[in-house]
Formats: structure tokens, C-alpha cells, sequence
């Protein structure tokens, strides 16, 4: 598990572990979502992005996100 809610983060940190299956991200400023964004997050089951200010969601943004059961 990793708890990076309301860190004041814009964009998602490319070095987490790969074998994280929890990411709390909630609370940050990340606009823009890309299929880059969460590359590394291939099992993660829970990714928590509450009150992030998301405004723009790009296609494939969550394609290798395999295992997530909670969004």
C-alpha cells in the first residue's frame, strides 16, 4: 500500500514499486490522465482518486490496470 493523498501532487509519480495493490492517490491535482500514468500499476486491485480534480480522462488511461477491482 502506498498513501500519497493530498500531497499536493499534479501528476502521477513514475516510481512506485510495481507490485502495489493499493494506491491511494485522492486529494491531488492531476488535471490530465494518460495511458502513461499508471504503466507501472499492472496489479494494482484498489486505486483511490477521489478528489483529484481530474478533468481530462485519455483513452487506454487505465488499459494495463488488469487487476483493479476498485476505482
Amino acid at each position: 500500500m502506498v498513501n500519497c493523498s493530498a500531497t499536493g501532487l499534479t501528476e502521477i509519480p513514475s516510481v512506485f514499486p510495481q507490485n502495489l495493490t493499493l494506491v491511494d492517490l485522492g486529494g491531488n491535482s492531476f488535471h490530465t490522465l494518460t495511458p502513461q500514468s499508471f504503466s507501472n500499476f499492472t496489479i494494482t486491485r484498489t486505486l483511490i482518486l477521489s478528489r483529484s480534480e481530474i478533468s481530462t480522462c485519455e483513452p487506454g488511461t487505465f488499459k494495463n490496470m488488469n487487476s483493479v477491482r476498485i476505482l
